[in-house]
């Protein structure tokens, strides 16, 4: 963002009688460092130089939700500048974008291309601020109101002055005219640690140029909308299977929006609403009970306001998720009750709280893997209703083991979690029991569907990773199944969405399951 960084290698061959030398970098304006260089040896120097762009204008900033407004933001640009610019749109969209034509002339998309924009700077490609220079990954895709694009030019904005991906900035085309998007990552640390929602540079060759951002919130097709959706909020109806729905907000009626793939409801097209999806119409009171909710084990959630023919649709998306608890009964082993759960929407519990959710007379119990340096691994069990002292907080996409009695459904109902999702494993050291290496987690729903091995492929093999499941049979009663990366055990498992796995690495390690998660 600020300016551009130009990596130099110097090899510098010292073929003097001297001890040492001391070889002085001059750029202009000073020294700015020295290398001491051995007699008779080969020196490597990696030498960085920061220098403001001539041709780049960067701006940052967070992105603000007012669900009535009609605003195009316009900001200008000038090289070698930049702006804390924070932008109101509609809703909180996936994307950004930047043009110096107005957005109602950007029509249709495709990718950009790189000779395009050496051209509009009238830069030779070999220029360290052509196009050619800085959008150097051509194989990225985006999915734009849509649309698949596929290999698009793409550069990578700096993370506290360090190489990250976090900010991408996409190169497209509309009608040769360029445009630049990004996406809205909802506070991430940006190029100077302050969390951001984006950040992206914009060429300018001229001393100065309009730029307008616009989103892929959904548009209006009337002038003047008078219908919008404030906040959604869910809620799970008393009989533990219905799904309640409200939310703010005035219109001449509103439409819901449901669907089990999480990413049509995230990516929601108003003007082509994916064949998964359900619509509701003609709804006229801010709420709506899906009384069907019980038909899947997982549904998300949605709605929009329509007033004459414009439809406005809020970037709010809940879910509701239902958990199937098994207690087979075994001759041999008796009730085999044990159920492992991960949470992956966000909605908060303690320990009693969850349980609240299940009848006394299955007697349920949870439990939660805790370690130490001094105990070891161990569990922390509550039992409903029990003031034990062992009420803990229920955490985002962590594994618990659950009894019960007997089978029993239990749904909870929630937000989707922002994105990136990572999951961050701890191996504290024992001096008494060596390295407590398991941790219980889950996946989010984000439509990629992981087995065993491939989940263990994102993790390194110097870490030593396996993954297990919980499973019972009436004849073998509880017992784990495990697979270990890159072998053939026969036990590569599919990872199901809900259920908490035990998973075992060498060292702390944080993994990111995805950075656009649905893309």
């Amino acid at each position: 963002m600020k300016g551009r960084w130009i990596e130099v290698m110097i090899t510098s061959v010292c073929m003097l009688f001297l001890t040492t030398v001391v070889l002085y970098i001059y750029p202009p304006g000073g020294i700015t460092g020295y290398i001491i260089a051995q007699g008779g040896n080969v020196t490597e120097a990696n030498l960085s130089s920061a220098k403001s762009s001539d041709y780049w204008h960067g701006f940052y900033g967070q992105i603000l939700v007012d669900p009535g407004t009609t605003s195009t933001p316009t900001s200008l640009a000038t090289g070698g500048s930049m702006t804390e610019f924070n932008l109101t749109f509609s809703c909180s969209p996936p994307h950004i974008y930047a043009s110096a034509e107005y957005p109602s002339n950007l029509n249709p998309i495709t990718k950009g291309n790189v000779t395009a924009l050496d051209n509009y700077l009238g830069l030779n490609a070999s220029h360290p601020e052509s196009g050619t220079s800085i959008f150097t990954n051509l194989t990225d895709n985006f999915i734009i109101n849509g649309t698949v694009l596929l290999n698009v030019p793409v550069a990578y904005t700096l993370v506290n002055n360090l190489s990250n991906t976090t900010f991408d900035l996409g190169l497209m085309d509309s009608e040769e005219t360029l445009y630049f998007t990004t996406h809205n990552v909802s506070d991430k640390p940006g190029f100077n640690s302050q969390l951001l929602d984006y950040q992206m540079m914009v060429p300018v060759n001229q001393s100065s140029l309009t730029y307008y951002f616009y989103s892929d919130c959904p548009v209006s097709n009337c002038s003047a909308p008078s219908g919008f959706v404030g906040s959604l909020n869910a809620f799970l109806h008393d009989d533990n299977k219905s799904v309640d729905l409200n939310w703010s907000g005035t219109s001449d009626s509103f439409r819901v929006y449901y669907s089990t793939n999480i990413s049509a409801i995230v990516n929601l097209d108003t003007n082509n609403v994916h064949s998964s999806v359900t619509v509701v119409n003609g709804i006229t009171d801010n709420n709506w009970t899906d009384y069907n909710a019980s038909l899947d084990q997982k549904r998300y959630y949605t709605v929009a306001a329509v007033s004459g023919s414009c439809i406005s649709a809020i970037n709010d998306t809940w879910g509701k998720f239902t958990y199937y608890y098994e207690a087979p009964v075994s001759s041999i082993f008796g009730s085999l009750s044990s159920d492992r759960i991960a949470i992956y929407l966000n909605v908060s519990y303690d320990a009693e709280t969850f349980l609240q959710g299940i009848p006394d007379s299955f007697n349920p119990t949870i439990s939660r893997l805790d370690k130490s340096n001094v105990s070891g691994e161990f569990f922390t069990t509550h039992v409903k209703g029990l003031n034990d002292g062992n009420n803990f907080d229920l955490e985002i996409i962590k594994g618990y083991q659950l009894t019960v009695d007997g089978y029993f459904n239990q749904t909870i109902v929630g937000r989707i979690m922002p994105t990136p999702y990572i999951l961050n494993y701890e191996t504290p050291y024992s001096s008494f029991y060596g390295t407590l290496a398991t941790n219980w987690n889950g996946i989010y729903d984000f439509n990629r569907t992981y087995s065993a091995e491939s989940f263990l492929q994102d993790i390194p093999p110097s870490l030593n990773p396996t993954i297990s499941r919980l499973d019972k049979s009436d004849a073998s009663g509880e017992f784990l199944t495990t697979h270990v990366r890159g072998l053939n055990d026969g036990n590569n498992f599919n990872i199901d969405l809900g259920i908490g796995y035990a998973i075992t690495v060498d060292d702390n390690f944080n993994h990111t399951l995805c950075t656009n998660c649905f893309d």
